[in-house]
């Protein structure tokens, strides 16, 4: 679940492009010296792995680009029913661009008091990135010996 998570938020907006997500302005935020608008993402009951997260997009006003995500995680691998992480804010932080697509340059993750960031969790960097339209499917499957795990396929 870890080691899947940050590719998501790479993918940001366009992961809640998919059916079952329900959309909702909010107010503007400020973070330092940026505006944010922000958009509530939540699920249809039954969607995905963990119907019960929320996210909150970032869109920088500026730049119009995706800036940051608040969220929390039901994943109930790790949380009972009706459980959640605290809520945390992820930041991207600068521009790479591949094969037309902008992509952040690395991620910061804070704490969230609710109102603002509290303190840094995570300082993570983004590299190596490229779009490979033509890889092929069996680099995909799953390798000999491999565990799947429950709930996941």
């Amino acid at each position: 679940f870890w080691s899947l998570t940050p590719y998501y938020f790479v993918a940001v907006p366009f992961v809640f492009a998919d059916k079952g997500v329900v959309l909702k302005k909010e107010k503007p935020l400020r973070i330092a010296k940026r505006v944010y608008e922000q958009v509530r993402v939540t699920f249809k009951p039954g969607t995905g792995d963990a119907p019960d997260d929320f996210y909150v997009v970032l869109i920088d006003r500026k730049t119009g680009r995706v800036g940051g995500v608040r969220y929390i995680v039901t994943y109930r691998g790790f949380f009972s029913k009706g459980k959640h992480s605290p809520e945390k804010l992820m930041i991207y932080d600068g521009a790479q661009v591949a094969s037309g697509i902008t992509f952040p340059k690395s991620f910061r993750t804070f704490t969230w008091n609710g109102k603002r960031p509290v303190k840094l969790v995570t300082n993570s960097l983004l590299r190596n990135v490229a779009f490979r339209p033509k890889t092929p499917v069996n680099y995909f499957k799953v390798p000999t010996g491999a565990e799947v795990l429950k709930g996941l396929r």
